[in-house]
């Protein structure tokens, strides 16, 4: 019968002790050593040019010049965060930052995407704004003195594009001919970014101005061309017509005044109603067709004027 031999209980307690002191020692420098090389792996990607945006890609520019919106996201793009980690930094690039500031210092931008194209090449794509209108000073004797000449309409007046949504966006020539819809009035003194009507508002008035060339010529007046819409206050507006046949004349212009309380369909209506009446044509004749205005303020009651 062979002898059996025990260790004691405190040596295998002390060794078993040893062998978990050992392991608990091993993760820890196992975890030092992870530790260690992700924070090398951060700071190697937050200092390595190699993590650096290298080339910025524009794309979607017509009117805007590619130079200046390179200019700017390079200026936007140089430094540092708290003096360490660098702007151009793929990770760290400040997207919302330069989309953001592209919108407000370009107000012909409607909208911008930024993104990384390639590893070190940033995308950035903008669309333009489309002109909708010529937004320009008011002009004060352009309604209340229809009577006046279109000529005494002067060069200092200071216009702007304006797109669909009534946004102004950048300076624009005074135009003499109706290239597009010209506005009148209620410019803020700073209006490059600004909406000066509510959408709502500004809609309208480009609908109406749209639909009386219609009006026009299916009541036979094609010789009656729309110069401008006269922002007149925050409830009414009038439009400056002028009959061609006479446009030198200082009797050639006149006046038809709004509201917004109708829509601009009702509008056009209501004008093409008055236009197309026995009585409104039995005046004009009377009158040598010398229109003075025409007042569709009030519903359906619709009120006019000869010279």
């Amino acid at each position: 019968m062979t002898a059996k031999t025990y260790k004691p209980a405190r040596e295998v307690l002390k060794r078993s002790t040893e062998l978990k002191k050992k392991k608990t020692i091993g993760k820890i420098i196992l975890l030092v050593v992870v530790f260690l090389i992700i924070v090398g792996g951060i700071i190697y990607a937050f200092y390595s040019s190699n993590f650096e945006i290298k080339e910025i890609e524009v794309s979607g520019y017509e009117v805007l010049a590619e130079d200046d919106l390179q200019d700017w996201i390079n200026q936007e793009l140089s430094g540092n965060y708290l003096w360490v980690f660098s702007k151009r930094n793929i990770f760290l690039y400040p997207k919302r930052h330069l989309i953001q500031g592209l919108l407000a210092n370009f107000p012909r931008l409607s909208g911008v995407e930024v993104n990384l194209n390639s590893w070190n090449r940033l995308s950035v794509h903008i669309t333009e704004r489309d002109v909708r209108t010529v937004w320009c000073d008011s002009y004060d004797k352009l309604v209340s003195e229809v009577s006046s000449s279109t000529s005494a309409i002067t060069d200092w007046r200071q216009c702007f594009f304006a797109d669909e949504k009534g946004v102004v966006f950048a300076e624009a020539p005074y135009f003499s001919d109706n290239i597009f819809v010209e506005l009148d009035g209620l410019l803020p003194e700073r209006p490059l970014g600004d909406q000066p009507l509510p959408l709502s508002k500004y809609q309208q008035v480009v609908r109406l101005a749209d639909n009386l060339p219609k009006v026009f010529f299916q009541t036979g007046n094609n010789h009656y061309r729309l110069k401008n819409i006269t922002l007149l206050d925050e409830s009414n507006y009038a439009a400056l017509i002028i009959d061609q046949t006479n446009s030198s004349s200082t009797s050639s212009t006149w006046a038809i005044y709004f509201n917004y309380e109708l829509s601009a369909d009702e509008l056009a209506s209501n004008l093409f109603s008055v236009l197309n009446s026995s009585s409104f044509k039995k005046d004009f004749q009377d009158s040598d067709g010398k229109i003075y205005r025409i007042d569709l303020r009030y519903g359906q009651k619709v009120f006019y004027e000869f010279k």
